[in-house]
C-alpha cells in the first residue's frame, strides 16, 4: 500500500507537471500569435492620412456605381470652350461600339472597331434599344464583303456610308453624321 501512495503522488506531481507545460505551451502560442497577427494586420488595415488637420474636411468616398454603356460618350455642351471656326459645325456626341470580328468572302477575316458621330450634342437615348438590331445589321454587312474591296480607300468610304445608313434606319431618322474606324485589321 505504502507503494500505491506512492506511486500515486508521483503521477500527481508528473501530472502537475504536464499540465502546468500545457499553460506555458498554451501561453507561449499566444503570444506567438499575436506578435505574428499585429504587424501583418497593421499592414493589410488601411489608414486615414495623418497629415489632416483639424481644419480641414474630410470627403466621404464615393460608392461606385454601375457605368452606362457608354461611358466615353462626350455631349456636345461638354465642348463650351472650343472656338469654330467659320462654317464648322459643333462635334456632336460620339458613341463607342464594341469591336466587331467577322469572316469575309474569300476566308479572311476583319477585326474592326466603330465609333459613330451623331447629329446631336446627346447620345439618342434609343440606341440601347436598337444596339443588337444594328450590330447585326453591321455584321451582315461585313461578311459580305471581300478584303480586296476593303483595302481600297474607296471600299473603306463605301463600308463607312453602309454603316451609317443602318444605324439611321434601323434609328428611323438621319442621326448620324460620321462614322469613325478606330481598328481596321484584315487576316
Amino acid at each position: 500500500m505504502a507503494e500505491d501512495s506512492e506511486n500515486q503522488e508521483v503521477q500527481e506531481q508528473e501530472s502537475k507537471k504536464l499540465l502546468g507545460n500545457k499553460y506555458v505551451l498554451a501561453t507561449a502560442v499566444f503570444l506567438l500569435c499575436v506578435g505574428i497577427g499585429a504587424p501583418i494586420g497593421y499592414f493589410l488595415v488601411p489608414h486615414a492620412p495623418e497629415d489632416i488637420s483639424q481644419d480641414q474636411e474630410v470627403l466621404p468616398v464615393e460608392e461606385e456605381h454601375e457605368e452606362p454603356m457608354h461611358t466615353s460618350l462626350v455631349a456636345e455642351s461638354d465642348y463650351d470652350e472650343i472656338t469654330l471656326m467659320e462654317g464648322e459645325e459643333a462635334p456632336g456626341a460620339i458613341a463607342p461600339f464594341d469591336t466587331f470580328l467577322a469572316n469575309l468572302v474569300g476566308g479572311k477575316y476583319i477585326r474592326l472597331q466603330v465609333q459613330i458621330e451623331f447629329t446631336t450634342p446627346d447620345v439618342p437615348s434609343r440606341l440601347n434599344y436598337k444596339l443588337v438590331a444594328i450590330r447585326d445589321s453591321i455584321l451582315t454587312h461585313l461578311t459580305e464583303q471581300s478584303a480586296e474591296e476593303l483595302y481600297l480607300p474607296s471600299g473603306k468610304k463605301r463600308l463607312k456610308e453602309e454603316i451609317r445608313k443602318t444605324i439611321d434606319g434601323e434609328m428611323r431618322g438621319e442621326v448620324v453624321r460620321n462614322v469613325f474606324f478606330t481598328q481596321f485589321v484584315i487576316q
